[in-house]
């Protein structure tokens, strides 16, 4: 099996000319030129110098102390407005914000006391609560 030179198609031994391009297998190849113009030897030219070492002085206009960039805040997908049009300050999504209910801080100084002055009354303390809005996305506090 033969390789044309000129367009990479496999022909059988036995052909003369391509199949594909009909080029004689003992020809050059058309971006070579031609046969009679010998190939020049390309020229090495020599290696590029690096340039010399010079340690980096700071100057009276360096931070030596530079500041970090910004933090920039994720972006996240708003979705269609909801009735009342809310909107978180914090990420700016258009979710409706979550409910939750924790106990206060004047439930827990309840416990505190019943406690320590009435110990089987201290569940007490667990029944004062108070409901806050979070943000669905940023888990940001909103009142």
């Amino acid at each position: 099996m033969i390789i044309c030179v000129n367009c990479g198609q496999v022909n059988e031994t036995a052909a003369s000319r391509c199949l594909r391009c009909g080029a004689s297998v003992f020809e050059l190849p058309s971006y070579l030129g031609q046969p009679d113009s010998p190939p020049k030897a390309p020229v090495p030219s020599p290696p590029p110098k690096a340039p010399p070492y010079t340690p980096l002085r700071p100057t009276p206009t360096m931070d030596p102390f530079p500041t970090p960039p910004p933090v920039t805040r994720p972006v996240y997908l708003h979705y269609p407005p909801v009735t009342g049009g809310f909107v978180c300050p914090y990420c700016q999504t258009n979710l409706p914000p979550r409910l939750i209910s924790r106990v206060s801080t004047a439930g827990w100084i309840t416990l505190v006391v019943l406690l320590l002055f009435c110990w089987p009354l201290f569940w007490i303390g667990f029944l004062i609560r108070e409901e806050r809005c979070v943000c669905r996305v940023c888990g940001g506090r909103l009142g």
